[in-house]
């Protein structure tokens, strides 16, 4: 509903599509909705391997389809694939292992001290005091986050004069902990009274 929104409020701003771009991808979509893809076998192709609830399933890729050999159908991509073996969302290449780049770990194991768990524990700003380093952020936003969390999560995951966006900024600890990690920060935030 919100991009339908938000294109109907550009396309009144900056008077959308012409008429000629309108039949055109008319024509597109009709194109690709009597479009069938092959049911059958690819004759070449990587082929994945994905160990799944206690079933090995095997996809074989080609330029334009996804073929699973053990239920002899052909999708459209990975994450359609992921989907039909999970029945939940499911990104694709990361389902199957398949990655353009790696992931940044700054971490790297405790090798600078610092150690990394999937349990984060910071003390939260909603405590008794309601006074931190910053100041009583509380009063400015109800879900505050605390400001060294997010610096933490900035040294793991990015390199310093990296961009950072935050689409939620709220009370602006991303821009803070940006700051003071040396990332440049862009915020969005739709309540006036919070930024």
């Amino acid at each position: 509903m919100v991009p339908i929104l938000a294109y109907r409020m550009q396309e009144r701003e900056f008077g959308g599509l012409s008429h000629a771009a309108r039949r055109r991808l008319r024509e597109v979509a009709a194109s690709l909705k009597t479009e069938k893809p092959s049911q059958e076998r690819p004759d070449s192709g990587p082929r994945l391997l994905r160990m799944w609830r206690g079933e090995m399933h095997a996809v074989i890729a080609t330029g334009m389809a996804i073929y699973i050999e053990d239920r002899g159908k052909t999708y459209s991509s990975l994450s359609r694939i992921a989907r039909e073996i999970t029945g939940t969302q499911w990104s694709g290449p990361l389902f199957f292992g398949v990655r353009k780049t790696s992931h940044r770990n700054n971490v790297q194991l405790g090798k600078f001290g610092r150690n990394r768990t999937n349990v984060w524990q910071y003390p939260g700003v909603n405590t008794l005091s309601r006074q931190g380093e910053e100041g009583n952020l509380l009063a400015l936003h109800p879900t505050v986050k605390p400001v060294s969390l997010v610096a933490d999560a900035l040294l793991d995951c990015t390199r310093p004069s990296e961009l950072v966006l935050d689409s939620f900024l709220g009370s602006g600890s991303t821009l803070i902990a940006s700051g003071r990690t040396g990332r440049t920060c862009y915020g969005i935030e739709l309540d006036p009274d919070s930024s």
